[in-house]
C-alpha cells in the first residue's frame, strides 16, 4: 500500500524539522520513504559569517544562501554596514551552485561566496544580501555582526578557551559551579590508592583519560598560546596571584600529570575512570558524583595498561621554561627527560608526530644533539611516509594534520637545516591536498581515508569532529607562517570560520561567543542549579554529523527538551576541540607587530 501526506508549512521559527512514521494496533513494516521536493513558498536569503570576527589584514569571507535561483540574472547584491548602517562595501556576486545538487544529499540552498578580504577598517558590521525573488520582488537577509580588528581571534576566543578547563577542572571547588569532586581518585588496579585527584574531567562525564589528546596535550597547548601571547593573555589572573590564567591552567594539568608518572619506568599510568564499572556513567552533578571519601565502593579507579601521552615531554618542556622565566621552581624538565626515555626505548619512536613534537621542545631547552638527531629521523620518515595524494600517514583523521603541523614547526625551528627545502616541497604537497578537498563555497574540507570517495561528514566517525576541523587550521596557519603561501592562510581561517558561524544552520560552536550556540549541551553539568543547558564558557561542541545518519549535509541536534540533553554525537564538549583550537589561533600571525 502507498500512503501520501502532504505536510503542513513548519513554524516560522521552525529550524529543524524531524519525520517519524508509527503505528498503533498492529505491526506494520514500512518498505520506503520518498520525500518530493517542492519549490519553497517562501523565499529566503541567509547570510552566514564567522560570528566572533576576522582579523584586520587576513582573510575574510561571507557564504550567501537563497532558497530560490534569481529570477533577474544568476547574481545577488552584496554590502557590508557598518555602526550607523552605513554602507561600506557593496558587490554584486556569481552563484557558485548547489551542494550535492539534485541528490538526496542536497543542502538544499544556492550559494554564492563574498570575498572581502581588502576590506581592511577596523569596527562591528553586518552584511547584507538582496536577490530578486520574482519581478517586483527582491529578498533581503542579513549576517550576525562581527568584529573586524587585529588579532581578533586571539583578543575574543583564547582567554575565555582558558576558562572553559578552569570550569572543566577535577578536584577543585570552581566558584559559582561545584564544590571540591571526585576526592577519592582514584584506585590503582591492585587495590591501593593513589592520590589522582586534579587534572580536568574530559568532556562531558568526568573520566580522565590518559591518551594522546587528554590531559597531557592541554598542557601543551596552554604553555603554548601562552608563550606566543603572553602580552595579550598576561592581563588575565582571576586569583590575582601573579601567575597569568593561560599559565596557571598549564601548571594545573602538569601538577596532574606528574601525580599519574610511574616512579619505576617513567610512564604514565592509564585512563582514570570514574567508578569501578559502568557506574561512571550515572548523570549527576561532579560533586556529588562519588562520595569523596577514599576507600568506598564508588572510588574512581586508574586502568591498565599505561596510557598513551607522549605530548606530555613536549607541554613539560614548554611550561619549564616559562615557570623557569618567572623564577619558580619545577622538576617538568627532569619528568618530561624520564618519559622521553621512557618512549624512545620502545619501537615506533621515530615518527612519531607528538614525541617530535617533544623533541622540538626538548632540543629548544637543552641544546642537546640527540633531540636534534631524533627529529631528523623523524622528518626522514615522515617525508618517506607521506602518501601520493599528499596527505600523511599514521596521523588522527585522514589528512595527518598533525605530522603537518609538526614538520612546519621543524622548518620554523630550523630554517637553515638541509631539509629545508624537502620540508617545504612536502607541507606544499599537503597543502594542495587540502585545498583539492575544500572546493566548495564554505571553503570546508571533506573527509575520508584514502580510497574512499569523501565526503562532508564521514558516516564511520559516528560524531562531530571539530577538532579534525581546527587540526587542519593549525597545520596551515603554521604553513602560511613558514612559506608565506597566502592561501594556506585563507584554508586555516575557513575552517575556522565554519566552526565559529559560517555554516548553513548559522551556528557558532563556541559558547559565549556570537549570536547563535548551541542550544544545550550534553554535560553533566546541566544537573548543576542554574546550568541546566549544560553551557560551558568557551566550550566547543563535537559539531556537525550527518543528517539524520543517513545524508551528507549538516545535522546537528537543536532540540531544546524532550530529553535529559542532546547527543553527545553533535553537541558534547570534548578537551582536544579546545586544545586544538588554542593551537589554532596561538599560530595566526599577530597584526600588531609583536
Amino acid at each position: 500500500q502507498e500512503l501520501r501526506f502532504e505536510l503542513p508549512t513548519p513554524p516560522a521559527q521552525a529550524s529543524d524539522l524531524r519525520l517519524v512514521a508509527s503505528a498503533r494496533g498492529g505491526a506494520v513494516w514500512f518498505d520506503d520513504f520518498d520525500l518530493q521536493f517542492l519549490r519553497p513558498s517562501q523565499p529566503l536569503v541567509r547570510v552566514f559569517v564567522n560570528q566572533i570576527g576576522y582579523g584586520l589584514q587576513g582573510p575574510k569571507s561571507a557564504v550567501i544562501a537563497t532558497n530560490f535561483f534569481p529570477s533577474d540574472s544568476p547574481t545577488v547584491r552584496w554590502e557590508l554596514r557598518g555602526e550607523g548602517c552605513q554602507s561600506t562595501d557593496q558587490r554584486t556576486l556569481t552563484c557558485s551552485g548547489r551542494i550535492h545538487s539534485g541528490t538526496p544529499d542536497d543542502w538544499g540552498w544556492y550559494f554564492w561566496r563574498a570575498d572581502f578580504s581588502s576590506f581592511q577598517r577596523p569596527g562591528t558590521y553586518t552584511a547584507m544580501a538582496l536577490a530578486m525573488a520574482k519581478p517586483g520582488m527582491t529578498v533581503r537577509g542579513e549576517s550576525a555582526p562581527f568584529l573586524v580588528q587585529p588579532n581578533v581571534l586571539v583578543d575574543q576566543t583564547a582567554s575565555l578557551g582558558v576558562d572553559f578547563f578552569f570550569v572543566q577542572r577535577c578536584g577543585f571547588a570552581v566558584p559559582g559551579w561545584h564544590a571540591a569532586c571526585h576526592l577519592d581518585d582514584a584506585r590503582l588496579p591492585d587495590g591501593t590508592h593513589l592520590d589522582a585527584t586534579g587534572g580536568w574531567h574530559s568532556a562531558g562525564d568526568y573520566n580522565k583519560p590518559m591518551y594522546v589528546f587528554g590531559d597531557s596535550a592541554a598542557v601543551y597547548a596552554l604553555a603554548v598560546v601562552f608563550d606566543e601571547y603572553d602580552n595579550k593573555l598576561a592581563q588575565f589572573d582571576r586569583n590575582h596571584d601573579g601567575i597569568p590564567d593561560a599559565l596557571d591552567e598549564a601548571w594545573w594539568g602538569a601538577k596532574f600529570l606528574a601525580k599519574m608518572q610511574n616512579p619505576d619506568d617513567g610512564s604514565l599510568r592509564g585512563d582514570v575512570n570514574q567508578g569501578p564499572d559502568r557506574e561512571w556513567m550515572r548523570w549527576t552533578a561532579p560533586d556529588v558524583h562519588t562520595d569523596n571519601t577514599i576507600g568506598t565502593a564508588d572510588d574512581p579507579v586508574i586502568r591498565q595498561p599505561v596510557g598513551s601521552t607522549p605530548l606530555a615531554v613536549a607541554g613539560w618542556t614548554r611550561l619549564a621554561g616559562l615557570l623557569n622565566d618567572r623564577k619558580i621552581s619545577n622538576d617538568y624538565l627532569e619528568r618530561a627527560l624520564r618519559l622521553w626515555r621512557y618512549y624512545t626505548s620502545r619501537d615506533g619512536a621515530i615518527g612519531n608526530s607528538l614525541l617530535f613534537l617533544g623533541a622540538l621542545e626538548l632540543h629548544r631547552a637543552t641544546g642537546e644533539d640527540q633531540f636534534k638527531d631524533f627529529a631528523d629521523q623523524s622528518v626522514d620518515a615522515f617525508l618517506k611516509a607521506q602518501r601520493s595524494d599528499g596527505s600523511y600517514s599514521g596521523d588522527s583523521g585522514d589528512h595527518g594534520d598533525w605530522t603537518a603541523a609538526a614538520l612546519a614547526l621543524y622548518g620554523l625551528q630550523y630554517s637553515d637545516d638541509q631539509r629545508d627545502e624537502r620540508v617545504r616541497a612536502s607541507l606544499t604537497k599537503y597543502l594542495e591536498f587540502c585545498l583539492s578537498r575544500a572546493d566548495n563555497p564554505f571553503g570546508l574540507t571533506l573527509q575520508g581515508p584514502a580510497g574512499d570517495e569523501p565526503v562532508f561528514f564521514h558516516p564511520s566517525v559516528g560524531l562531530g569532529v571539530n577538532f579534525w576541523i581546527l587540526g587542519r587550521a593549525w597545520a596551515a596557519a603554521l604553513i602560511h607562517q613558514l612559506t608565506g603561501d597566502q592561501r594556506a592562510q585563507a584554508y586555516a581561517i575557513d575552517q575556522i570560520d565554519w566552526v565559529f558561524g559560517k555554516n548553513p544552520v548559522n551556528l557558532c560552536m563556541f559558547e559565549g561567543r556570537g549570536v547563535f550556540n548551541p542550544p544545550r549541551y550534553h554535560h553533566r553539568y546541566n544537573m548543576i542549579p542554574g546550568r541546566e543547558r549544560g553551557a560551558v564558557p568557551g566550550a566547543i561542541a563535537n559539531g556537525f554529523v550527518s543528517d539524520m545518519g543517513i545524508a551528507d549535509r549538516p545535522g546537528f541536534d537543536l532540540s531544546t527538551g524532550g530529553s535529559r540533553s542532546p547527543s553527545y554525537r553533535t553537541s558534547e564538549p570534548w578537551l582536544v576541540h579546545n586544545i586544538v583550537h588554542l593551537l589554532a589561533v596561538s599560530a595566526l600571525l599577530s597584526e600588531d607587530g609583536q
